[in-house]
């Protein structure tokens, strides 16, 4: 079993590679992307990328179809497709330095460890589905969206479902990232509810990502966080056409 992380690291950082690097979440595990989850418990295929202007399956086309297609010929071609890397980066730039991830740890107490099938029960009873990145997570009963994630506390974060009852973890971590779903507030509120009874049923305190005492005045904070995140990205969005 791996090593649980002390109070300076944070958590097992669960979605550092998905987050730029962000340590306060469980380790080598990706965030899960906020999309539809299909029918057969796996998220669906990321849409591919839209492609340039002249770009297509075949690779760019000749000079010939250019000039039958598009007004201008090539360089009419050539003008829209540098307008279209151009655009792509600008989006690139919104998206790399317009994310926020928000973390209610449960920790055991007195040093004591959770047991994976009391883990597993709590998990059950608070609909929490086992999916991608071998972790746990709370799905929007409409879209099939993923709304928050539980991962182990213990690095690299995952869980073994086939050997949940030998688990002894000091904790999980539930987790969400914007840009994902559309009422973060809401889905903050349903995160702290759940992890509020596994901390019940199961003896264990409510931290934040820096691994203090979850307050009234720490959830304030993320939910200015939130407004924050909001207002950026709005104000980078418009200016980056």
């Amino acid at each position: 079993m791996g090593s649980a992380l002390g109070a300076a690291e944070a958590i097992p950082a669960v979605a550092a590679a998905a987050v730029g690097g962000i340590g306060a979440v469980p380790l080598g595990v990706e965030v899960p992307p906020q999309a539809p989850v299909g029918a057969d418990g796996g998220v669906g295929p990321a849409e591919p990328a839209a492609e340039p202007p002249g770009v297509g399956s075949g690779g760019i086309r000749g000079a010939d179809d250019h000039a039958q297609s598009s007004p201008g010929g090539d360089g009419a071609v050539e003008e829209r497709t540098s307008a279209w890397r151009s655009k792509s980066r600008d989006a690139e730039v919104v998206d790399r330095h317009a994310e926020e991830i928000f973390v209610i740890n449960v920790l055991a107490r007195n040093g004591e460890t959770f047991n994976g099938a009391d883990l597993f029960e709590a998990f059950m009873r608070n609909a929490l589905k086992f999916r991608d990145m071998n972790i746990f997570h709370r799905l929007d009963p409409v879209s099939g969206a993923v709304r928050f994630s539980v991962s182990n506390a213990v690095e690299p974060g995952i869980f073994d479902l086939s050997d949940m009852a030998s688990l002894e973890t000091p904790g999980v971590s539930l987790f969400f990232r914007l840009p994902g779903p559309e009422q973060p507030g809401e889905v903050l509120d349903d995160m702290l509810g759940v992890a509020r009874d596994i901390g019940k049923s199961l003896g264990g305190d409510l931290k934040d990502e820096n691994m203090s005492v979850l307050t009234g005045q720490t959830l304030s904070h993320f939910k200015q966080r939130m407004a924050e995140f909001s207002r950026k990205r709005m104000s980078m969005r418009a200016a980056h056409g």
